[in-house]
């Protein structure tokens, strides 16, 4: 059993990610107990810090907090900067007269797989709360009347799944011949990505906190980021490999499976049939989300194709991307039909 004494700290902000605008406060101090003979990694830690706070919301004032806005980094904190002996009251002192320039310089980011060494004083597990979305709207008149919307754009969602059922499979619906064609404003299964102009769309962030809590981990500084050997010789392995000049896109992604795999996922790069009511594809790989299944219907969460070389093929990469994208819109609908 590995065993952890580590502070938590609330780290607030109101952009899309820790910045001079951020605040800090003392939640806790969290004793962690590893009760597997599997090595613990810094993802468990964080895990075990978020458990800790949804079991007790009220006693870290944090009631009536989205817990799925928020994320925990395990950062290393210099010795000499870090009160590890104070007492809590110490500590709640302390961590409101820090700011984010003295965070960044006495600490950087422990990577998610690295396994902390038993006994660490020098850890700290920083909780990120956004502030504009880090309290759930309490129930008013408003929100009963959104409720009552809710079945027209569930409709409507079927129709663009019932449309996307008509389109050609991504290596041909990404053919500039079919584009022309499906992407048109009056098109119901059109991609918005302002092609034309006016396919544009909102920004995803009003949809859902979990796109701006991405955005989030993605504008965080690689600088801060500490690889662990294992990721390292991943990238290297997938950046030789990919950079090898390939006779067939099958004998590329037979070069990159494993490796792409063991980085990402193991099904990243596994070709699989995907089977609908007007046929039968098969993507370079394919994710699904097991945890979410309902029933025989699996969510998808990624979609793999792979080409060979740029230019090469009759269609844009990132086109064919998209396609997959609705592709994929029209596999749902077919499953639940």
């Amino acid at each position: 059993m590995v065993e952890f004494d580590i502070p938590a700290i609330l780290c607030e902000y109101t952009g899309i990610g820790p910045d001079t605008s951020s605040t800090y406060r003392y939640l806790l101090h969290i004793a962690y107990k590893n009760k597997t003979s599997d090595v613990p990694q810094a993802s468990d830690v964080a895990e075990a810090v978020l458990e800790e706070l949804r079991n007790n919301p009220p006693a870290y004032s944090l009631t009536e907090t989205d817990f799925d806005t928020l994320k925990v980094e395990i950062r290393v904190v210099r010795a000499e900067w870090f009160p590890s002996k104070a007492s809590s009251g110490e500590q709640e002192t302390f961590w409101a007269k820090t700011d984010y320039a003295t965070m960044m310089h006495n600490s950087y980011i422990l990577s998610e797989r690295t396994t902390p060494s038993e006994g660490d004083t020098s850890l700290l597990a920083i909780v990120l709360m956004p502030a504009r979305v880090a309290q759930r709207p309490t129930p008013t008149a408003v929100h009963a009347a959104e409720e009552s919307v809710e079945a027209p754009y569930q409709a409507y969602r079927e129709t663009i799944a019932e449309a996307g059922r008509k389109r050609q499979p991504p290596s041909r619906g990404a053919h500039a011949s079919e584009l022309s064609k499906t992407q048109k404003k009056s098109r119901v299964d059109a991609v918005y990505n302002h092609r034309p102009l006016d396919l544009a769309a909102p920004p995803i962030t009003i949809y859902h906190p979990v796109f701006a809590k991405f955005l989030a981990m993605v504008a965080e500084p690689l600088d801060g980021i500490e690889f662990t050997r294992k990721e390292l010789d991943l990238s290297w392995k997938f950046i030789a490999n990919s950079t090898s000049y390939h006779n067939t896109e099958y004998s590329r992604v037979a070069a990159i499976r494993n490796v792409f795999g063991s980085a990402v996922h193991r099904h990243i790069a596994t070709p699989t049939s995907l089977t609908y009511s007007s046929g039968t594809v098969e993507p370079d790989g394919v994710v699904t989300a097991l945890e979410a299944a309902v029933g025989a219907f699996t969510p998808i969460s990624c979609i793999t194709e792979v080409k060979n070389e740029m230019g090469t093929g009759e269609c844009d990469p990132l086109a064919q991307a998209e396609c997959g994208r609705r592709h994929s819109a029209r596999l749902a609908a077919a499953l639940r039909s």
